[in-house]
C-alpha cells in the first residue's frame, strides 16, 4: 500500500470498506478472477482534540452576506470550514497553494492559556502530526492601510465622468 511507510501499529487511517459496497458488474469484469481487498486505505488520520484552538494560522475570507438561510446553514458552513482546515494541516501540497496567515499575538496568548488549563493525558498530540511551520505563514496584513487614489478623468474620454461606463473607442 502507499501508506506502508507512514502507518504504524495503533495509528488511525481513513479508507473504504469494500465488503459493504455495491458494485456494477461491468466494473468487476475488469478485475477478472482477482480477489478484491476487504478495505482500501486512503490516508492517515490523526487524533487531536481542540485542533481549532491549537492552530497557529488563520485564513482570510471575503465579507459574508447574510442570505437568511438560518442557523443550520451556518453550522454546516462551520463544519465544512473545519474539515478544510484539517485537510490544510495534513496535506503539504494543498497548503502550498493557499495563503495562510499568522494569528494575532493576542489570539496566541488566549490559545496558550486554554491549552494550559485543558491539558490532560488523553489530549496528548500525535508526534507524527504534520504541523504547519511558522515560516510557512504570512504576516497578518490587517495593519496595512492604503490611501484612496484620486482618479482624474482623461481629456480624450467623453464618458469618463460616468462611473459605470466602459471606455469607448471611435470605431466606424
Amino acid at each position: 500500500t502507499h501508506l506502508g511507510n507512514v502507518l504504524k501499529p495503533g495509528d488511525l487511517a481513513s479508507g473504504y470498506d469494500l465488503t459493504s459496497m455495491v458494485f456494477n458488474d461491468d466494473d468487476l469484469k475488469a478485475f477478472g478472477n482477482a480477489q478484491l481487498p476487504d478495505v482500501v486505505l486512503v490516508k492517515k488520520t490523526y487524533r487531536r482534540k481542540n485542533r481549532a484552538q491549537r492552530r497557529k494560522f488563520k485564513l482570510h475570507a471575503l465579507m459574508k452576506v447574510d442570505d437568511g438561510e438560518g442557523k443550520t446553514d451556518e453550522e454546516q458552513h462551520a463544519r465544512d470550514e473545519e474539515i478544510f482546515l484539517r485537510e490544510l494541516e495534513e496535506d503539504m501540497e494543498l497548503r502550498c497553494r493557499v495563503n495562510l496567515f499568522k494569528r494575532d499575538p493576542e489570539e496566541n496568548a488566549i490559545v496558550a492559556a486554554d491549552r494550559a488549563v485543558e491539558h490532560s493525558d488523553e489530549d496528548a498530540e500525535d508526534p507524527d502530526f504534520p504541523d504547519v511551520k511558522l515560516d510557512e505563514l504570512i504576516s497578518n496584513m490587517d495593519q496595512l492601510t492604503h490611501s484612496p487614489v484620486d482618479i482624474q478623468p482623461s481629456i480624450d474620454d467623453d464618458n469618463s465622468h460616468d462611473v459605470g461606463s466602459k471606455r469607448r473607442s471611435n470605431i466606424n
